[in-house]
């Protein structure tokens, strides 16, 4: 069962996402939020 990120939207556009640019997702879980951020360009890094 995959678990829907809570306040996606909110979030990603919030971090103002650059093509390239770095992010940790320090609550990777399922992938939701870091999919978002490759989706946009940048790169997801996750623990």
């Amino acid at each position: 069962m995959y678990h829907k990120p809570v306040l996606l939207k909110e979030a990603v556009e919030h971090l103002k996402v650059n093509k390239g640019q770095k992010y940790i997702d320090a609550t990777l879980g399922d992938g939701g939020h870091a999919i978002e951020i490759l989706k946009m360009g940048g790169d997801s890094f996750g623990y």
